[in-house]
């Protein structure tokens, strides 16, 4: 699953498993707690929830957002033009994991 995470100071996508929103919610919220800022939000994610941290490409579509100015979270509405089987490619081609 990719997870993009939308903030005003940082823009990470993140891939792992299969969660539900319900599941992204309470940890997005355990992380948050565990963060001392909204920067080391996607480092606790990493660490705690099996996610890595890829490169950041606007092109890729995403299974949920978190707006970490605002907290929520959402699955975002693409246009049918461009496909996840496209988004699929980009993020294979990119598949390195990156330390925070």
């Amino acid at each position: 699953m990719l997870v993009e995470m939308d903030g005003y100071d940082q823009q990470v996508l993140l891939s792992g498993p299969n969660y539900t929103l319900e599941q992204l919610n309470k940890f997005y919220k355990q992380a948050k707690k565990q963060a001392s800022s909204s920067t080391e939000i996607a480092k606790s994610m990493c660490s705690y929830y099996q996610f890595s941290r890829i490169p950041y490409d606007a092109k890729i579509q995403v299974e949920f957002v978190i707006d970490t100015d605002t907290g929520r979270i959402y699955s975002p509405t693409y246009s049918p033009i461009y496909t996840i089987q496209q988004s699929a490619r980009i993020c294979n081609k990119n598949q390195r994991s990156f330390s925070l």
